[in-house]
């Protein structure tokens, strides 16, 4: 049986012609043992260093050529361990950064929806939300997709006595046909 440090993610010890995968998960269950400095090549690497700036931010490269420096850097960078470590840091530092979809959305409903908000900033977030849904085109792109063209108007209301009235009036336009 082989060593498992020797496979490579995501394949097996088979011949070319028989390729089985095994799921992320397993691959991340495997312990994880860096040393110091192959931690400190995995940070600089999430922090958008290219390979050898890393590895010259973590090891002493004063008496080695560029070239060696490049060809260790990549040698590192393909060891599972390494790998798995920056997939980890990179997943860490996107739950910490990157709102959601959902979260932009619910965001921007929040605003749309305060009254003490301005009129204009208001019908922004309807706009912005409108273009996530793609409940219309941007106003760059005239021409219809898919021969749908979607009309819809907005009306910025202060009351939900302003609201019954804006709804009353715009079935009342559906009924006529004016819509």
């Amino acid at each position: 049986m082989a060593n498992l440090n020797t496979l490579k993610p995501n394949k097996c010890l088979c011949p070319p012609y028989v390729q089985l995968e095994y799921p992320q998960s397993f691959w991340d269950e495997l312990p994880q043992k860096l040393t110091e400095k192959e931690e400190l090549y995995c940070q600089n690497r999430v922090m958008g260093k290219n390979k050898s700036d890393s590895y010259r931010a973590a090891y002493d490269t004063s008496s080695i050529s560029d070239k060696s420096v490049w060809e260790k850097s990549c040698r590192l960078d393909k060891k599972r361990n390494v790998r798995a470590r920056m997939r980890q840091l990179h997943a860490e530092v996107i739950r910490g950064v990157v709102a959601s979809a959902l979260d932009v959305v619910k965001t921007l409903t929040d605003i749309m929806t305060d009254h003490n908000t301005k009129a204009a900033d208001r019908i922004r977030c309807a706009e912005l939300i409108g273009r996530y849904y793609k409940l219309w085109t941007a106003a760059e792109d005239d021409k219809p997709k898919d021969n749908f063209v979607a009309k819809l108007k907005i009306q910025v209301v202060n009351s939900k006595e302003d609201a019954d009235d804006a709804l009353k009036e715009a079935e009342k336009r559906q009924k006529e046909g004016k819509v």
